[in-house]
């Protein structure tokens, strides 16, 4: 009876682990956005803002829709690297 009640402890032990193991957040590589599931938010100007950019120089105004179908207006700045993307345009207040 006490070997019975020992195995159901463990077993207990090893189940509660493993519930806290399987919780753990993903891991991320380089790039913020790899292990992005659907509906976070990402940090940073979306992949979209870079490509409205490329070919264009700085300070030059562009667009693009972004996932929600909105146009996004603004103009293209450098980010730390160097690569330009779209800074949005926000209203005065």
């Amino acid at each position: 009876m006490q070997l019975l009640k020992s195995h159901l402890v463990i077993g207990a032990a090893l189940i509660c682990t493993s519930q806290f193991i399987w919780a753990q957040e993903p891991q991320t590589g380089q790039n913020p956005n790899d292990n992005q599931q659907a509906g976070e938010h990402h940090r940073g100007p979306p992949p979209e803002a870079y490509t409205a950019c490329e070919g264009k120089a700085a300070g030059v105004a562009a667009s693009f829709i972004n996932h929600r179908g909105d146009t996004i207006n603004g103009v293209c700045q450098a980010d730390q690297a160097g690569k330009l993307f779209i800074r949005r345009e926000r209203p005065q207040q």
